[in-house]
């Protein structure tokens, strides 16, 4: 329990200098934590480099994401078949024939899990739904196989040795660019869209809802007392919440810097 107060910022994909600094200061006591350190490390001269050449911290965050966005994945078609079977959904939109068809391991397990939590039949509404339903196995497959990508990217960074120079009793000594994180930053960048596209269907179910003419009930899923709100005000709220992601799910791989008097005409940006 003893935390640094770790500066998460120039932070840029080519090693997160601040956060591992202060982490390094923190090891060495030199740095007040939260309690004190138990054990007090020394730092020799040639270890400030190994120690601060890495994105140890950008991918300590991003494996906290990763987990984070997977319990929100799997969460979401629990909700999803709560609202198909709400609304009457037809169930053919995630039907075996749609699992044999989809050439994607998401989309496929999507379907599974759908018909697992709907296994009780019912008389479809339509034979079309609203996109918000029918195309919940390819937007959320979509969803979980980028949580899959970028879950294998940052297990193997992890357990790689990209400090720069690189040693090797065999091979000998190299200096190179292994700390250029672009791995990292597109597969969080394509992690970050997937769920910003999930999000717009969130939106649409709650829209559907809302709509008599889906649910059969009273507008917003009020009481039919005249001017109650009912659940509208749930849709603005998640509408918000999607307008937040979509700001921030811009994609970093596209930005660039030029940096260190011009000898670092780049950045990912994965931080």
């Amino acid at each position: 329990d003893a935390l640094p107060p770790v500066r998460e910022w120039v932070g840029i994909g080519t090693g997160d200098l601040s956060a591992l600094g202060t982490t390094a200061l923190a090891l060495m006591g030199e740095l007040e934590c939260s309690t004190p350190v138990p054990q007090v490390v020394r730092l020799g001269a040639g270890d400030a480099l190994t120690f601060m050449s890495s994105n140890a911290a950008a991918l300590g965050d991003a494996a906290l994401a990763v987990a984070g966005l997977r319990r929100l994945a799997e969460a979401s078609l629990v909700v999803t078949a709560l609202t198909a079977v709400a609304v009457r959904a037809n169930p053919e939109a995630f039907a075996p024939v749609v699992e044999q068809a989809t050439p994607f391991p998401g989309t496929a397990r999507v379907c599974r899990v759908l018909r697992a939590l709907t296994a009780t039949p019912w008389e479809p509404a339509r034979i079309q739904d609203p996109y918000p339903v029918r195309t919940v196995p390819q937007v959320g497959g979509a969803w979980l196989d980028a949580v899959d990508r970028a879950a294998a990217v940052v297990e193997a960074m992890v357990g790689a040795a990209s400090e720069n120079p690189a040693l090797s009793p065999k091979l000998g000594v190299a200096h190179h660019g292994s700390f250029f994180s672009p791995h990292l930053g597109q597969a969080l960048d394509a992690l970050r869209s997937a769920t910003a596209q999930a999000a717009h269907l969130s939106v649409g179910r709650t829209a559907m809802l809302n709509e008599p003419s889906i649910t059969g009930d009273e507008p917003f899923l009020g009481d039919g007392t005249p001017g109650v709100s009912g659940t509208m005000i749930v849709e603005y709220v998640v509408a918000a919440a999607l307008g937040d992601l979509v700001a921030g799910a811009a994609p970093t791989g596209l930005q660039s810097v030029t940096l260190s008097r011009g000898l670092e005409e780049g950045a990912p940006f994965s931080a």
